[in-house]
């Protein structure tokens, strides 16, 4: 029987020059955003960006999205401008009222997002760290409210 390390477990026991754990990802702060979105025929392909743009180096560890009835087949993508569904894609937020909490959790949920951390692009227009709704169906009518979670 053996004992291992995770990648972070390995960085602990010998914290030198690149091999120290981000503080993000170990004994970080928790912070809290919460946004809301009041769409009126929010036509096909519209982005929502949501909240604050993270700070550089965050881990998001938690997205909740909460909404009204928003039409009969409403689904959205949850991520951010390099990756537009980085942390969720196809979301059914359609029916009476919708929540979707990232990550999901469910055998094979989206475990690649899981832990990503937040870096600032080259330009604003490109980087990972604005949350961001895109809308997979026409027509899209209702409040969209969202929080993240993230460490820092």
């Amino acid at each position: 029987m053996a004992t291992v390390y995770g990648v972070n477990r390995t960085k602990a026991n010998l914290p030198i020059g690149s091999d120290i754990i981000d503080q993000g990802v170990n004994k970080g702060n928790v912070c809290f955003m919460y946004d809301t979105y009041e769409a009126s025929a929010l036509a096909l392909g519209s982005v929502i960006e949501m909240c604050d743009e993270l700070p550089a180096g965050a881990v998001v560890t938690k997205i909740v999205v909460l909404s009204d009835n928003l039409g009969g087949s409403a689904t959205i993508d949850l991520g951010d401008a390099l990756d537009d569904d980085r942390y969720a894609s196809a979301v059914d937020i359609s029916g009476q009222a919708a929540t979707y909490v990232y990550p999901e959790l469910t055998a094979g949920g989206n475990i690649a997002a899981f832990g990503y951390q937040v870096v600032k692009g080259a330009t604003a227009a490109l980087s990972s760290n604005q949350i961001q709704i895109l809308v997979n169906t026409s027509a899209v009518t209702g409040t969209i409210k969202v929080g993240v979670e993230y460490s820092i």
